[in-house]
């Protein structure tokens, strides 16, 4: 009896010790998951910052201006959207070159080939067919960060 009652007195310690060792890993656990949860969450609020600028600058009444993803236009501003004659529907979606003139498009496409970012006199197609003169530019994503999500 008294070697049943020290091995389960042996045993007991045993699993009071693997206990707190379990809790200690648990809590060394929950650290890094809450580091992870605060480096997640601030690149949630740094996106929605860099959204909120670019949003900003989208609105700028002045310029027309449209984002694209390899050449498919992901958003656009009002100002080019009264430029062109086209509605939002008819602008997201599509690609950048189809709003640009056909003697236009190959002067863009040795820029982009040149990996040239500067201004070009452009001539972009209203949805009335009328030609649109104007000055071109680009200013590549990554130069922003990264502005998916």
């Amino acid at each position: 009896m008294e070697a049943d009652r020290k091995e389960r007195e042996r045993l007991l310690e045993e699993i009071d010790r693997l206990t707190h060792q379990i809790q200690r890993l648990e809590k060394g656990l929950d650290e890094p998951d809450r580091v992870l949860k605060n480096t997640h969450r601030q690149k949630e609020e740094n996106i929605k910052e860099e959204h909120e600028s670019i949003r900003s600058i989208l609105n700028t009444p002045f310029e027309g201006i449209a984002i694209h993803d390899n050449c498919i236009i992901v958003d656009v501003n009002d100002t080019l959207l009264s430029l062109l004659g086209y509605s939002r529907s008819e602008v997201i979606g599509a690609c950048t070159m189809d709003f640009i003139s056909e003697a236009s498009r190959q002067g863009i496409r040795e820029n982009i080939a040149k990996g040239m970012e500067k201004p070009q006199e452009v001539v972009l197609v209203r949805k009335d067919g009328k030609p649109l003169d104007i000055e071109f530019s680009s200013d590549p994503a990554s130069s922003w960060g990264d502005i998916s999500g």
